[in-house]
């Protein structure tokens, strides 16, 4: 049972700091997904796999939590040094995160073009059984990926 998660950066989300209470509201939501879904996997003897574009915000706080959970995880990046521009704190801890997960799959090749985040986007929702969406509504790439979602008519949950 493949799911996968779409949302927004930190900086929508109440910001970086690990502490601040929206991101743990969000998380604990995250866990208790993974428990319904793990239950729900089990009766058809099936595993859960968690799917991440793995950005900051919700993609890697989606990951980390699978794999807490002992989940595996599907890292869909939309091209190869997509942490490039990050601070070097956040480079680290994708690139641990990265090691961690079962399967890396790059959308496109090449740098940095806005383009291929949808790509990756498409990519994930293609490729999964039910969709997550941390979503306030707002244009942007979480909102065209849950257009995209509703567009293939998958399953979805908006946080």
């Amino acid at each position: 049972m493949k799911v996968m998660i779409t949302g927004h950066r930190p900086g929508k989300l109440g910001g970086y700091n690990p502490s601040n209470p929206k991101r743990q509201q969000i998380e604990a939501k995250f866990r208790a997904i993974f428990d319904r879904a793990i239950i729900a996997a089990n009766k058809e003897n099936r595993s859960v796999v968690a799917i991440s574009g793995m950005a900051l915000g919700c993609d890697q706080w989606w990951a980390n939590i699978a794999l807490e959970k002992g989940l595996e995880v599907h890292a869909y990046v939309p091209f190869e040094g997509q942490e490039s521009r990050w601070p070097m704190k956040a480079q680290q801890y994708y690139v641990a995160l990265l090691n961690k997960c079962k399967r890396i799959v790059v959308s496109c090749s090449g740098s940095y073009a806005p383009w291929k985040m949808q790509k990756r986007n498409r990519d994930m929702v293609d490729n999964t059984d039910f969709c997550i969406a941390v979503w306030d509504g707002t244009t942007g790439g979480t909102g065209n990926c849950v257009s995209y979602i509703v567009q293939k008519r998958k399953p979805l949950l908006i946080i």
